[in-house]
């Protein structure tokens, strides 16, 4: 019994703290700028990839973003989100007769907690810390050209992100029901897992796989723009 009375004692004593006292429903874009080093499982050789155990790899999306953000009396901050783009994919260590390059489809959803250090009737300035998971896809035809012999080519990506990070939003009150939206994140992938597959049609039949992950790997840049709706 005394445990569950002190239970209540500090379920009540948080209440002053998650007592929500302002919410803002967000549609806005971000333009993600991220790179990273791919690691392959393995290392035997490669029919239509020059690169061994490691590549470089670029990303840059455009993404439309529904955010939730929630501000607490007491400063305390909640965001809860959902994004849906594109990203432009380029991994350049590849050889020249097959250059990976694509728009991936891109899902994800987001949340995280924070404080507004800055909060009155026109302003709001917080800052969260965040995690986030995300899914590229990509189905792309091209072309193998090698001397007289050009066979059509199919490549897909597929990778899914844990990714965790920061981030800053500053809100500026347009009216009582919108807002003017601006963010930065500034964030890295903490575990990541994909592959690469090719198929190869015309002169002859092949296909290649390559399985590749990410641990705490590169530097992910994402600014954004928008408009807030107030409920």
């Amino acid at each position: 019994m005394r445990f569950i009375r002190i239970f209540i004692g500090l379920l009540l004593l948080s209440f002053p703290i998650f007592a929500e006292s302002e919410s803002f429903h967000t549609i806005h874009l971000s333009f993600p700028l991220e790179t990273c080093t791919l690691k392959t499982s393995d290392s035997h050789s490669r029919k239509y990839f020059d690169f061994d155990k490691t590549c470089k790899a670029n990303y840059f999306g455009a993404f439309a973003n529904w955010n939730r953000l929630s501000f607490k009396e007491s400063g305390f901050s909640f965001l809860f989100g959902l994004e849906a783009g594109f990203t432009a994919a380029n991994i350049p260590d590849v050889s020249s007769d097959f250059f990976i390059g694509g728009i991936l489809n891109t899902f994800g959803g987001k949340f995280g907690f924070g404080y507004a250090p800055l909060r009155n009737e026109k302003y709001i300035l917080a800052f969260h810390g965040f995690s986030e998971l995300k899914g590229f896809f990509l189905d792309y035809d091209t072309k193998y050209k090698v001397a007289n012999i050009s066979d059509d080519l199919n490549y897909t990506i597929q990778e899914f992100s844990f990714i965790s990070g920061f981030d800053c939003v500053f809100i500026a009150k347009l009216s009582e029901k919108i807002t003017l939206l601006t963010g930065l994140d500034i964030s890295t992938i903490v575990l990541g897992f994909g592959s690469l597959d090719v198929t190869r049609s015309g002169s002859t039949d092949d296909s290649e796989e390559i399985s590749y992950t990410n641990f705490f790997n590169g530097i992910n840049v994402c600014p954004r723009l928008g408009l807030c709706f107030g409920f």
